[in-house]
């Protein structure tokens, strides 16, 4: 659908009857209008203990379904998504909003800055299915900057209170908020308390997902946002003793569950999650551990091994790959690819799987459109080194599989003690293959 404002400039430089560039106009006006809320409760989505952050380029709905391989219970958001392109985005909407069943709860985060607007793209995901709308007021990289969104936002608590008011009006579905502790040299604690009561009195909001740190629009890019600002948890803390009625999700450093995460969670802190996209990204065999032990489901089966991930996501990426042709468009090897590039991070050879998958995926002449095939031959590769990897479960890794112990030693000739093998479900540290 074309913008109000470029049908106005096409409208100046045709000679048509005024009457009918009326009508026009009219119809166009009339599609952009709020679609009538439903009459139904706001629906109730269960506590988010743990969450999988929004990635740009990262979190998309081919790893979002990787990610639920993993863990059943994990929040997952989508990307940040603009507002217009929810809007206005005709053949992109299937690669933006669709996903697998699987999937669920399942959160799309919105980025823009017009009240109308934003409530239109909450009510589009509502129609598409989504459990939560979140508002993305963090971002600090150069288009949010630019586009007066994200991280900027935070400089203007009351049009982020009416920008969510506007949301919460028009769906039925929670509409909550990520933010900062702070943007350039608003960065003090009465001013993300201020940001925070704002948005939750006038706005209507009861969950803030809280990136622990601030961040600086100029002289840092993205990465360095995420890292070089230091982190204040206590700051997080405090806001949730200020306001013990809202439920706050705790974001920034998050990289070890048994060491931070799980301490974080205590009841004395009262929040309501943990929040990490990195861990998830760089390690994700560690979220297999997720459901056992944040959640506590001691009863929940043993995770798939990751021979039986693979396949599964092999069969998966050759479906929307075959789909994607059959619709005309052109999906990738190294989109689909991408998810599960470090499946074997911190394990024996997990450098080679990781080289050999890239190498495959780029290679046209025996994989182009043949992505399960790419997959599966990597994993016989890797099966070579590190055989016991491809079966273990439950995020335990292999640093040093027995087949290569006893390969090494039954042809060696020195007599000193071996070294044990060594398995370990940590996810610190890279192997020194790699």
């Amino acid at each position: 659908m074309e913008s109000l404002e470029d049908h106005l400039k096409n409208k100046e430089n045709q000679e048509t009857d005024p009457d009918q560039n009326s009508k026009e106009l009219e119809m166009l006006l009339s599609s952009l209008k709020l679609a009538p809320k439903s009459s139904l409760p706001r629906k109730v989505t269960p506590r988010e203990l743990f969450s999988i952050a929004p990635m740009v380029d990262v979190t998309d709905r081919h790893f979002r379904y990787f990610m639920r391989l993993l863990t059943k219970k994990a929040f997952l958001y989508t990307e940040m998504l603009n507002e217009h392109a929810i809007i206005h985005s005709k053949k992109g909407k299937h690669a933006m909003l669709s996903y697998s069943p699987n999937q669920h709860p399942l959160i799309c985060q919105i980025g823009g800055n017009d009240p109308d607007k934003m409530a239109m793209a909450a009510q589009i995901c509502e129609e598409w299915g989504y459990d939560e709308v979140n508002v993305n007021c963090g971002c600090p990289s150069n288009k949010t900057r630019d586009g007066c969104f994200g991280a900027v936002l935070m400089f203007d608590a009351e049009l982020v209170a009416r920008i969510t008011r506007a949301m919460l009006d028009a769906v039925n579905i929670p509409v909550t908020v990520k933010c900062r502790l702070g943007v350039d040299d608003l960065d003090k604690y009465e001013d993300v308390h201020h940001f925070i009561s704002t948005v939750s009195i006038k706005g209507g909001i009861d969950k803030f997902i809280i990136h622990a740190r601030k961040c600086l629009l100029s002289g840092l890019n993205p990465h360095e946002n995420r890292t070089i600002p230091p982190l204040k948890y206590d700051w997080v803390l405090r806001l949730k003793k200020d306001f013990p009625h809202l439920r706050m999700v705790i974001n920034g450093g998050f990289n070890d569950i048994e060491g931070q995460i799980l301490p974080m969670l205590n009841d004395e802190n009262k929040l309501e999650g943990v929040m990490s996209g990195r861990l998830a990204y760089n390690f994700p065999w560690e979220l297999a551990k997720i459901d056992r032990l944040i959640y506590g489901d001691t009863e929940c089966e043993d995770s798939m091994t990751r021979e039986d991930i693979m396949r599964d996501y092999a069969e998966y990426a050759q479906q929307q790959q075959d789909y994607d042709k059959g619709q005309g468009w052109y999906l990738p090897n190294s989109v689909l690819v991408r998810p599960i590039l470090n499946l074997f991070s911190g394990e024996y050879e997990g450098g080679s799987f990781r080289k050999t998958l890239v190498e495959n995926a780029s290679n046209k002449t025996l994989y182009g459109g043949k992505i399960r095939d790419c997959i599966l031959d990597t994993m016989e590769y890797y099966r070579g080194f590190n055989p016991e990897g491809l079966q273990t479960r439950n995020g335990v890794k292999v640093v040093r599989p027995q087949s290569m112990y006893e390969k090494i030693h039954s042809t060696s000739a020195k007599t000193s003690a071996s070294p044990e093998r060594q398995i370990e479900s940590s996810s610190k540290g890279e192997s020194p293959s790699e």
